[in-house]
């Protein structure tokens, strides 16, 4: 996909420049390439290929956002859950989707009948932020609303549905 490899070329271009802010703590364009690599290598070391759907703790940390963009390149689609949210609600959200493996930057995990995979890492590995083939029609992600009826409700949002999002924002004139 088009914005996945623009956004590869983009952090390695601005390495030096702030990418993102969290908590009042300014993190570069290095910094998050070195987070996705190393969860990339969480991944790619404990996720079978085969395995698309992943579960995503939301924290507001570096290792959050990293996280994202590591399952994009690694052609995976992620179902996000807010640890604020009833235990209950997300335990049901990955019934629903059947996922089994759980990417989360918390100390302890809610989820002891998942594979846990802690996106906090000491290891220094060389930056790698080639993606993996994907198709426009896979899933990116599914988001999920309660609706109406207060049950969850999973809307799969597609690669293809974020790069026109992506196309739509750099169509703007003043962007």
């Amino acid at each position: 996909m088009k914005f996945i490899n623009d956004l590869g070329k983009a952090i390695k271009n601005h390495a030096t420049k702030n990418a993102l802010c969290i908590n009042n703590t300014f993190y570069s364009y290095a910094d998050l390439a070195l987070i996705i690599t190393k969860i990339r290598l969480h991944i790619e070391k404990s996720i079978p290929e085969s395995d698309k759907l992943i579960g995503l703790v939301t924290n507001d940390d570096l290792e959050t956002y990293a996280s994202i963009l590591a399952l994009w390149l690694e052609g995976k689609a992620f179902i996000p859950v807010n640890p604020e949210t009833p235990i209950e609600r997300n335990l049901q959200i990955f019934e629903l989707t059947e996922t089994k493996y759980i990417l989360d930057s918390s100390n302890t995990t809610q989820y002891p009948n998942h594979n846990i995979i802690y996106t906090i890492s000491n290891a220094n590995p060389e930056i790698n932020l080639k993606p993996k083939h994907v198709l426009g029609q896979d899933l990116a992600y599914i988001l999920f609303t309660s609706g109406t009826t207060g049950s969850p409700k999973g809307v799969p949002i597609t690669f293809d549905n974020v790069q026109a999002l992506v196309s739509a924002i750099h169509a703007e004139p003043d962007f």
